[in-house]
């Protein structure tokens, strides 16, 4: 997960260096979001593992069902 995230943050940045909007927003859909994802895949397998109470922010079944 911290690799996952050190590569977003810099694939980010790389970005946010872009100064053409359209070769940016490309760069953001083809490359940032895939990093996003595989990212997203590996926390949410880690969040699966752990007891709700350990977690530092709702579930998405609390949010979603405790009105």
């Amino acid at each position: 997960i911290s690799t996952g995230i050190k590569e977003l943050s810099l694939k980010t940045g790389e970005a946010e260096q872009i100064s053409d909007l359209k070769t940016q927003a490309a760069f953001y859909h083809n490359t940032v979001l895939e990093q996003m994802n595989q990212t997203r895949t590996l926390i949410d397998a880690a969040e699966a593992l752990l007891p709700e109470c350990l977690l530092p922010y709702p579930t998405y079944g609390k949010l979603l069902f405790s009105l």
